[in-house]
């Protein structure tokens, strides 16, 4: 029952969920959550300090990475962005006759470095958020129930 038309109509809201629970964009971070719905945990010390020292480089905002400038609306949040890059490669990437794929397109080693080191952006377990996974859960659900409703009755062989 659910067709083309289905995914190719949620494929770019669900992009948008993904990274708004991810990254948390509008709000430079502050609200972004692991695709377990915990918050992002604070960057591991440096040893003998008090701080971490790529969080205190981070929030200085002065980092470049291959010459790209930091992002710095998320300085001073823990959501994983810091140029921007990992952000922007999340996205859709084709159409399939029984869904859709999407995800990292090029970075997913900084997937696994950020997942290895407890920040959590897709698992085997959780690939994608609760929140978005019931998004698609209800738009499945509304889809089925308009293209029954267009059923009027009638005698069917089978």
């Amino acid at each position: 029952m659910l067709d083309r038309k289905f995914f190719r109509k949620i494929s770019a809201d669900v992009v948008m969920k993904y990274r708004k629970h991810i990254f948390d964009p509008a709000g430079g971070g502050a609200k972004a959550k692991m695709v377990n719905d915990r918050n992002y945990p604070d960057y591991k010390k440096t040893k003998g300090k008090n701080e971490s020292l790529y969080k205190k480089r981070k929030q200085s905002g002065k980092i470049k990475v291959y010459g790209k400038p930091q992002d710095l609306k998320f300085a001073k949040h823990n959501a994983p962005v810091l140029t921007g890059d990992l952000y922007k490669d999340y996205g859709f990437q084709k159409l399939l006759s029984n869904g859709f794929s999407f995800g990292f397109k090029f970075e997913g080693a900084k997937v696994k470095r950020l997942n290895d080191s407890g920040r959590l952006l897709s698992t085997d377990k959780n690939p994608i958020p609760k929140s978005v996974e019931k998004f698609i859960m209800q738009e499945a659900d509304k889809y089925v129930e308009k293209e029954l409703g267009k059923n009027k009755g009638g005698t069917f062989n089978i």
